[in-house]
Parts: structure tokens; C-alpha cells; sequence
């Protein structure tokens, strides 16, 4: 499959939506990273996809063309105009599944097959029917009067919801979408700023095996243009990356946390109140940040510190016991 992300961001009082794609594509006889996985649509629409490529070309000839009855699409029929085309591919679908096995349209085959088969094939047909999927996963974004943007994800089974600032989907758009969470990704944050975290979250969704290595990543604007990322500015990106990036720890074979790590007690372990988590000068760890690596040596110190206290706090809990 792929990772597909969409982002919005700001360029002063200006909104702009940033899009990344991987060029993946595996099938049963080989794997390459040639597919474009970002397709145009009418009204200055870009749709991001993820899936079967048979089923996708499918149901973007539907999309498109519900697109285009539209004089114009906002955030009051945009989910309308996807559910036809999604609700299109649908009957589409149940239709290749009853003519070939009976002939039978699917219309026809719900008011002829309950009285002609047997209630057990005829009901189970109708699971199978409903358990078909699309085939494939959407993202469509762009914008609504060339001002508000829009982000719709759909999903596998035809559902589609409205996002506010960023959407990830594919086989890497869990992790995707971790990445810009922790990094609180908001639609207020600059260009400059949504597109290394965009970067960011593509580069470590890679750790799924079917992501591809290469990146499509372009910035839609309000009147339906597009610009694609420059190679230089790429290369500034992987830069940015490898120094700000999530990052191995090496621990080493010896054991770090000291003898009194682990005890009996059982309560809340509030951090935050302990140590700043992005600041390594006010003692902080700052593991999740990804800005500063800990040793193993400064671990063991940060925990070895705080021993007496522990220590006192068990010998004052035995004397209550």
C-alpha cells in the first residue's frame, strides 16, 4: 500500500494545504515506486490515493465525474458529491458479484433471489456483499471559494468525515499521523513548519515495509494551482530530519536503572512535574522531543538521583505498616 498525508497550514492570514505522497506500488509478482498517487480533480481538487489500483482508477472515474455535475463544491456538498461517486462504485461492486454467479443485476437479484434461493445462499450472498470494501482509501483536499480549505478522508468502507488541519492514511499513515501529533500540528503553523513535519511523518512512516522511499510533496493554493517541492529543498528537509528526527537509543549491554528502580508502591508517575520533557539544560530526558539523545550514563545519573528520596519514602511507609 502507501502513506498519504494532507496538512493544512498558513502563509500569514492565508490558509494553504500541503500534500505528501510515497511512489510505491507491490504486487503479487514484484514491488516498484513509479505510481503517482496524486490525481487531479475539477473545482481545483487534488485526490491522494491508497489501495488496489484497479479499484482506484474505478472510483476516480466516479469521483470525477460527480465532481464535475457541481457548479460549485464547499463544506455543505462536498461529502454528498463523494458518497455518489463512493455509493456508485458500491452497487458497482454488488452487481460483479450477482451477475456472475446468477445472472442477476443486484436489484433484481434482491427482489427475485430471496424467493427463488434458499435462505442460506441468499443470505449469505448479502454478508459477502456487505463485506466488500472499495478497494481503496481517498483523501481529497482543496479549498471552498478559493479561501476555506477542505480536507475529506474516506475511508475503506465508504465512510467519509471532514478533518480540520491534517489527515494520514495507507498502510503508514498510523505512524504518519503519530509524528504530527506529537508535533501538535496545528493549521496556524507556518508553511516552513508544516512542511518539514509533513517530512518528518513521512519519512517515519518508511519503517512500514510498504511504504516507498521516494516522496511527492506539493503546497495546493487557493486557486487550484499546485508546486511541487524543488530537490534542493528536499535535500534541506532530510537535513532537518536526521538532526531533529526521532532517533535510535543505544543502551548498551549494561543495565542502567539502578537496584531501587522497581518497587511495590503503585501510583501515578506525574513526569511533567518533575523534569521539563524538551529541555535537556533543566534536566529534562527529552526522549519523545527527538532533540536530545540521552546515555545511558545520564539515564542511571537522572535515576540515581532521586534514590534518597525514594528510599526515604519506603523506610517512612514501613514505619506505618
Amino acid at each position: 500500500m502507501t502513506v498519504c498525508i494532507a496538512a493544512v497550514c498558513c502563509k500569514g492570514t492565508d490558509r494553504r494545504i500541503v500534500v505528501c505522497t510515497d511512489w510505491a506500488a507491490t504486487s503479487g509478482v514484484g514491488r516498484s515506486e513509479t505510481v503517482l498517487k496524486q490525481r487531479l480533480l475539477s473545482h481545483g481538487f487534488i485526490c491522494l490515493t491508497a489501495g488496489i489500483e484497479g479499484d482506484i482508477l474505478r472510483l476516480l472515474a466516479l469521483l470525477r465525474r460527480s465532481f464535475e455535475q457541481e457548479k460549485n463544491i464547499d463544506e455543505t456538498n462536498i461529502l454528498p458529491v463523494i458518497k455518489r461517486a463512493t455509493n456508485g462504485r458500491k452497487l458497482e461492486l454488488a452487481d460483479e458479484i450477482t451477475q456472475s454467479r446468477y445472472g442477476l443485476s443486484y436489484k433484481d437479484f434482491l427482489s427475485s433471489g430471496r424467493r427463488d434461493l434458499p435462505d442460506d445462499i441468499f443470505h449469505a450472498d448479502l454478508l459477502e456483499i456487505r463485506a466488500r470494501n472499495l478497494g481503496a482509501t481517498f483523501i481529497v483536499a482543496g479549498y471552498q471559494d478559493s479561501t476555506f480549505p477542505l480536507l475529506v478522508e474516506v475511508g475503506f468502507d465508504g465512510s467519509t468525515h471532514l478533518r480540520e488541519e491534517f489527515v494520514c492514511i495507507g498502510d503508514g499513515g498510523s505512524l504518519a499521523a503519530a509524528i504530527l501529533t506529537q508535533r501538535e500540528h496545528s493549521d496556524i503553523h507556518s508553511v516552513d513548519q508544516a512542511a518539514y513535519q509533513v517530512w518528518e511523518a513521512k519519512k517515519y512512516s518508511e519503517k512500514i515495509p510498504t511504504v516507498g522511499k521516494r516522496t511527492m510533496m506539493q503546497i495546493l493554493l487557493p486557486d487550484g494551482t499546485h508546486k511541487s517541492l524543488s530537490y534542493k529543498a528536499a535535500i534541506r528537509l532530510n537535513e532537518l530530519y536526521g538532526e531533529y528526527g526521532p532517533k535510535e537509543l543505544s543502551w548498551g549491554e549494561d543495565s542502567f536503572l539502578p537496584e531501587k528502580a522497581w518497587g511495590n508502591e503503585i501510583e501515578p508517575l506525574e513526569l511533567d512535574d518533575i523534569f521539563s520533557p524538551t529541555d535537556p539544560s533543566s534536566g529534562g530526558l527529552g526522549i519523545l522531543s527527538g532533540l536530545w539523545k540521552p546515555t545511558a550514563t545520564e539515564l542511571s545519573s537522572e535515576l540515581s538521583a532521586s534514590e534518597p528520596a525514594e528510599s526515604n519514602q519506603a523506610q517512612s511507609g514501613s514505619s506505618h505498616g
